[in-house]
């Protein structure tokens, strides 16, 4: 299974008051921590990233807050990863040389070399 799914929900428009995807909807799959990989479950944090170029399509991804305190960008670049591992970014252009809005509103820069297959 994809693991994308399983960590990674998203909105296609700034517009949806619904997500696109949510993990936590998803009864088969269940919604895992971006950074322990365990079933999230409360305390919980939701954490949106927003690419600044293109700004329809954001992403979010949840993360118990114990995981997180500390670990910010750690999270931020662990979801970034499985956006471009999964190519998910190819509906807003130019992702590997974009800045996306992560913890804290500081942008969080994809490092083009480390670029993933599909």
């Amino acid at each position: 299974m994809n693991e994308l799914f399983e960590k990674i929900g998203w909105f296609d428009d700034a517009a949806q008051s619904e997500p696109t995807y949510d993990p936590m909807m998803d009864a088969a799959l269940g919604c895992r921590c971006i950074l322990c990989g365990v079933a999230v479950c409360l305390p919980m944090k939701t954490v949106s990233l927003k690419a600044v170029e293109q700004p329809k399509r954001s992403y979010f991804y949840r993360v118990h807050a114990a995981c997180y305190q500390g670990n910010e960008a750690t999270a931020d670049q662990a979801a970034l990863a499985l956006i471009r591992t999964h190519g998910m970014e190819a509906a807003e252009g130019p992702a590997m040389s974009s800045q996306y809005f992560g913890h804290k509103g500081e942008p969080q820069v994809l490092d083009s070399s480390a670029k993933g297959g599909k």
